[in-house]
């Protein structure tokens, strides 16, 4: 093997490293990128006990971060603040279905 290639990655795919040292900076292209984050992503949700257990702090960081948006002193009412949480999401939902529509 050449100096210059870097070791074999646990997919087997070798990488060359970018710079004099090579250490952790791969050079790759986005569509090998975008690849290798698929690979990934299908390897840990197939070893994935419990995939709500897995994404509920995600969730949870998501829930706060709209409460803040949509709240940010907290000075509205429980029931208020949970309607226009609805809203956010819905928003949320509606925008990337836009962004879908127009990658196609």
């Amino acid at each position: 093997m050449s100096p210059r290639l870097g070791a074999p990655s646990r997919l087997g795919l070798a990488r060359r490293p970018i710079g004099s040292a090579g250490f952790g900076i791969y050079e790759t292209n986005t569509s090998e990128r975008v690849l290798r984050a698929r690979i990934a992503s299908v390897h840990r949700w197939s070893v994935c006990e419990d995939r709500s257990a897995a994404t509920l702090p995600g969730r949870q960081a998501l829930a706060s971060k709209d409460e803040r948006a949509v709240d940010p002193d907290m000075k509205l009412n429980p029931d208020e603040r949970a309607k226009r949480v609805a809203l956010r999401r819905q928003e949320r939902a509606l925008r990337a279905a836009l962004i879908r529509w127009h990658g196609r």
